[in-house]
């Protein structure tokens, strides 16, 4: 129906003003349909723990449950990084099923010194993360993305050079 708005909040309205100074970032790679199918598998293995320990005395298999309740619930939250360089902030979201705000934070484009890299290695493969370097030298990871042991991300270094047109920032080449 025209003229209808559903009741939750969009993330774009193509009848609002579109701001051509802001650039989103996902953190997830993964389509929202596997995650979505992970948390339902987390969630029935909580469920499953849970009811198949009514009896039990101890506490470990409710902590078992409630931990795996949790991580089916943080595989539902999807978080984006706005980075708006005609308001000169940068804008961290995290939204339940795309729709409900969980949490938001707002940064200063002037806290951050540069977009760089950083990879985290394990025997299955390799992490990149791409992120914002703050002044106090922390990083603030936007996105993460999976690579081969030891292998180059020509997505992850795309995305940083990116990250550092939209936001104005030096990309660090040392933290290739």
């Amino acid at each position: 129906m025209k003229g209808v708005r559903p009741p939750w909040p969009r993330r774009f309205d193509p009848a609002g003003p579109i701001s051509l100074t802001m650039t989103t970032y996902t953190w997830h790679p993964q389509q929202r349909r596997w995650r979505y199918a992970f948390a339902f598998g987390a969630m029935a293995l909580a469920v499953l723990v849970w009811l198949s320990t009514v009896v039990e005395t101890e506490l470990w298999p409710r902590l078992l449950a409630s931990a795996f309740a949790l991580g089916a619930v943080a595989l539902l939250i999807d978080q984006d990084t706005r980075v708006d360089t005609e308001a000169h902030c940068i804008v961290r979201e995290g939204r339940l099923f795309g729709c409900f705000r969980v949490w938001l934070r707002r940064h200063s484009l002037s806290d951050f010194t540069g977009v760089a890299m950083q990879r985290q290695s394990d025997p299955e493969g390799d992490t990149v993360f791409v992120g914002l370097r703050r002044r106090s030298g922390r990083f603030m990871a936007v996105r993460y993305f999976n690579a081969g042991t030891g292998e180059v991300s020509v997505e992850a270094e795309r995305m940083a050079r990116s990250l550092a047109d939209s936001a104005g920032l030096k990309f660090s080449e040392d933290s290739l």
